[in-house]
C-alpha cells in the first residue's frame, strides 16, 4: 500500500504540488486561478494531499493515542493483579463459572473510566447464580451497567431492559481456573496477546487511516459544495457545480491542514476546527475577491 501511496504521489510534480499549496495559504485570488484548471487537477492534488494528511494522523494515532490506550489497559490488568482477592477461586467448566465465595462481587469501575450520570452507579457484579434479569432489583442495591451469572453476561442498554449473551458463546471450550496465582500468568500471557494486537492495529493504520479520510473528506467536499453552490445562486454567482466542488476540493484540504495543526497544538480542543476553517476561508476568499466574482454574475 506504502507503494501505491508513493506512486500515486510521483503522478504529481514536487513543485508543482507546493506551488498550488502554499499559494493556497497566501493568496486568495489563486482559488479563482485554480478553477481554471482541470477538474482532474483538483481531483488529484485532493487526493494526494489526503494521503499525506492521513499518514501524518496516523503518526499520531501510532505514536500517542494507541500507547497511551494500550498503557491503560495494561495499568488496569495490572491493578486487578495486585488487588485480585487471595481467597478467591472462579473456575470455568462444563459451560458453568462457579466462585469459591458464594456471595455477590461487585466490581467497580476502572479508575481511567469516564463516568457520567447517564452510567449505573456500579459497574457490574458478579453472582454465582443463574438468575434472570427481572431478579437484578432483588439482589442488587445498586443499578450495575454489567452483570455476570454463572452462565450468562448481561448488559445494560440504560434504557431499562437488559441484552444477556450465553458465556458459552464468550468463554473458550476448556476449563479454566482463575485464581491468585493463575491470575498473574493469564493476565501476563493477555498482555503479549495485546501486543500483538496493538502491533498489527499500528500497521493497519497506515492504510485504513488514509483511506478514511479520502471517503469521509470527499464526502465532506460534495455536502460543503452544495451550500456554497446555493450561496452563489442567491448571489447570482453563476458557477457550475463541478466547479463549485473543484473549489470545494481546495479548501478542504487547507481546512484539514489547519485543523490537524491545531489538534496536535491543543489536542484538548472541544470544537470543530475544520468546519470553523473551511467557511471562514470561503469567506474570506469571497469578500476580499467580490470584484472577480462579479465577472461570473448574470
Amino acid at each position: 500500500m506504502i507503494i501505491l501511496y508513493f506512486v500515486y504521489l510521483q503522478s504529481m510534480r514536487p513543485k508543482t504540488y507546493w506551488h498550488t499549496i502554499s499559494n493556497l495559504f497566501t493568496s486568495p485570488k489563486y482559488y479563482l486561478e485554480i478553477l481554471k484548471a482541470p477538474f482532474w487537477f483538483s481531483f488529484r492534488f485532493f487526493i494526494i494531499s489526503m494521503i499525506i494528511l492521513g499518514l501524518a494522523w496516523t503518526l499520531k494515532v501510532n505514536q500517542i493515542i494507541v500507547p497511551a490506550f494500550q498503557q491503560e489497559i495494561n495499568n488496569n490488568l495490572d491493578k486487578i493483579e495486585v488487588n485480585y482477592p487471595a481467597e478467591l477461586e472462579i473456575s470455568w467448566q462444563d459451560n458453568q463459572l462457579e466462585s469459591s465465595i458464594n456471595e455477590i462481587i461487585e466490581i467497580p469501575y476502572p479508575d481511567s473510566f469516564k463516568q457520567n450520570s447517564q452510567f449505573p452507579p456500579i459497574f457490574g457484579y458478579f453472582i454465582p447464580e443463574n438468575i434472570s434479569s427481572e431478579q437484578f432489583s432483588t439482589k442488587f442495591d445498586q443499578k450495575s451497567l454489567l452483570v455476570l451469572t454463572n452462565s450468562k453476561f448481561f448488559i445494560n442498554n440504560l434504557q431499562g431492559d437488559w441484552a444477556n449473551i450465553p458465556l458459552s458463546e464468550v468463554f473458550p471450550k476448556e476449563s479454566i481456573i482463575l485464581n491468585k496465582g493463575t491470575a498473574s500468568e493469564l493476565i501476563s500471557k493477555l498482555k503479549d496477546e495485546l501486543e500483538k494486537i496493538f502491533y498489527l492495529v499500528k500497521q493497519l493504520n497506515f492504510v485504513v487511516i488514509p483511506l478514511a479520510i479520502i471517503i469521509i473528506k470527499l464526502w465532506m467536499s460534495f455536502l460543503e459544495a452544495i451550500l456554497i453552490f446555493l450561496f452563489f445562486k442567491l448571489n447570482r454567482v453563476v458557477l457550475n457545480f463541478k466547479k463549485t466542488l473543484q473549489l470545494s476540493l481546495h479548501l478542504v484540504v487547507v481546512a484539514e491542514v489547519i485543523a490537524q495543526i491545531t489538534s496536535w497544538i491543543y489536542p484538548s480542543i472541544q470544537f470543530s476546527m475544520f468546519t470553523l476553517s473551511y467557511w471562514s476561508i470561503f469567506g474570506y476568499i469571497f469578500w476580499t475577491q467580490k470584484k472577480r466574482f462579479s465577472k461570473f454574475k448574470t
